[in-house]
């Protein structure tokens, strides 16, 4: 009966080791895996971090980017609105130039004809007495 206890005791206690060597090990293999999650976890934190930084980096570069071309569309609008005066200014005085042409070509034409006329008809010259 001894020996049936013993041998007992000692299956028991072999199960007893194999059970602690599994747990042993479950225990390491936890414990890898937790240091392969604060690593991950610390990589992921440091990928957040940088994207942050970069996305806020860009964030400001577009915000002068934009401000830029605010202010070069402002500037070009100005210009153009110069420009259009200008260009209204010399239609105005060429339209000017134009209309004074063509009435100097008018009185030419008649200072023409009346010459053509007087050359053809002489009249005497008689003074107009009052």
């Amino acid at each position: 009966m001894l020996d049936e206890k013993e041998a007992a005791y000692k299956a028991r206690n072999a199960l007893l080791q194999e059970k602690e060597n599994r747990l042993s090990q479950q225990s390491v293999q936890a414990e890898q895996e937790k240091a392969k999650l604060s690593s991950l976890q610390l990589a992921v934190e440091t990928m957040s971090e940088r994207a942050s930084q970069s996305f806020g980096e860009e964030k400001l570069r577009l915000q002068r980017e934009h401000a830029r071309l605010e202010q070069m569309q402002r500037s070009l609008e100005s210009e153009r609105a110069v420009m259009q005066e200008s260009v209204t200014a010399e239609a105005r005085k060429l339209e000017d130039m134009r209309l004074q042409r063509e009435h100097e070509h008018a009185a030419f034409v008649e200072e023409v004809l009346i010459l053509a006329e007087y050359t053809l008809n002489p009249k005497p010259f008689v003074e107009e007495v009052p």
